[in-house]
């Protein structure tokens, strides 16, 4: 079945495979393009495919910054103890 152009929440909902409270609080923040007509939310589905893809991106980036920011650590903490126990006569 092809998803429709404008969605509701329920069928965005489903379409994202996350709860209707989730998709209505992240709307409501701003997290997730929508707009309200009347009382009910109305999605399109370009719009938020868009933000759901750049939204995974920036937590690849996110998760390759932390490993790489880790791994710097992990070196420097190596570094450090290579230089201690060169100043205090390794075994």
């Amino acid at each position: 079945m092809k998803p429709k152009d404008v969605m509701t929440i329920d069928e965005l909902a489903e379409y994202m495979q996350v709860s209707k409270p989730s998709l209505d609080k992240l709307a409501q923040d701003g997290k997730v393009p929508g707009q309200k007509v009347g009382k009910y939310w109305r999605f399109r589905r370009e719009a938020t495919d868009r933000c759901s893809t750049s939204a995974s991106g920036r937590r690849r980036a996110t998760i390759a910054t932390r490993i790489a920011v880790g791994t710097w650590a992990a070196f420097l903490a190596a570094l450090v103890v290579t230089i201690l126990l060169l100043r205090n006569g390794a075994p």
